[in-house]
């Protein structure tokens, strides 16, 4: 129960702890790991219960499940597991769950120094029990579905190893960097009123599958945007990045806003609703080689658009 430390100096000893999953024995970390001297690697085999922070400097590799727990020593009600690897990366070779009981208490945070740092979740994050928050501070690898009751931040430039599901209860999903695969996986985010961010490109290189957005809050995409097809959620999307293209359908179920002059290039593109560019006159350029709808007022509320164009290739 208490704190594990490097017997020399940090980075000297590696620590390699192995329990039987099969038997349902477990690893627990109830104190600080490396927080005086930190450990050089740290590797588990089997199932671990995480209730302390851990400090290495290098990488960190859970080959089986990992559940998160708050530390009983502070008696937090609420409480963030930090994952501190210097620099070196981290491992996730099994699922990433809240303790049981831990349901939306206990956060997991991820702290590298460097935000070009890699963090690989093999397996799925919240699928049994859900944990409160997920921030990632370098560079992120999922795999699978990720589903938090809090936001989910991911810091650095994210890659998709699979279709990838992620799911809040009304809280935002933030990515502060890029999102691309090496090869088209879809990306389906549901986030209540919580909204989403891209700060980055989207599918820049590689386009993505089927980008889906479900959410009443706002969406803001500050970049390019490549996917196989779009569909927004019902909150306002706001196109900050100049340009979204697929190529099948784009759908904005939700209202419009353009922070630049925009190029919107697929087959059918439909909008729901208004169509709007606020504070800057801004033009739209809609090449749909379908039909393009325009389901509400254009430039409506004393916020018009600089112009609009369509391509006559499709039907408007």
């Amino acid at each position: 129960n208490g704190r594990v430390d490097d017997a020399g100096l940090a980075g000297t000893n590696s620590l390699v702890v192995r329990s039987d999953p099969g038997y349902w024995a477990a690893t627990e970390f109830y104190g600080q790991v490396g927080s005086v001297r930190a450990l050089n690697n740290l590797t588990t085999y089997g199932l671990v219960n995480l209730s302390a922070d851990i400090h290495t400097v290098s990488s960190q590799t859970y080959n089986y499940n990992v559940y998160l727990y708050t530390n009983l020593s502070e008696q937090a009600t609420l409480d963030t597991v930090t994952l501190n690897p210097n620099a070196g990366s981290i491992t996730f070779n099994g699922t990433v769950n809240a303790g049981w009981a831990m349901d939306n208490i206990v956060s997991l945070a991820i702290i590298p120094t460097a935000v070009t740092q890699s963090t690989t979740f093999v397996g799925q994050i919240g699928n049994q029990y859900v944990p409160l928050n997920l921030s990632v501070g370098g560079a992120v690898s999922l795999s699978g579905s990720v589903t938090t009751s809090g936001t989910q931040t991911y810091t650095g430039a994210v890659t998709l190893g699979a279709d990838t599901t992620l799911t809040t209860t009304n809280s935002l999903v933030t990515f502060s960097s890029t999102v691309a695969n090496s090869s088209a996986r879809a990306l389906s985010i549901s986030s209540g009123s919580g909204g989403v961010t891209f700060t980055g490109a989207v599918g820049s290189g590689t386009a993505l599958g089927a980008v889906s957005l479900t959410t009443t809050g706002t969406t803001t995409i500050s970049s390019s945007l490549d996917a196989a097809s779009f569909s927004g959620g019902a909150g306002t999307t706001e196109i900050n990045g100049g340009s979204v293209t697929t190529s099948g359908t784009q759908t904005y179920n939700g209202a419009v806003t353009l922070g630049a002059t925009t190029t919107l290039t697929g087959t059918d593109i439909n909008f729901v609703s208004t169509v709007q560019s606020p504070t800057t006159r801004y033009g739209l350029t809609v090449n749909g080689s379908g039909t393009t709808t325009f389901g509400g007022v254009v430039g409506g509320s004393s916020n018009p658009l600089l112009s609009i164009t369509t391509d006559s290739a499709g039907t408007t």
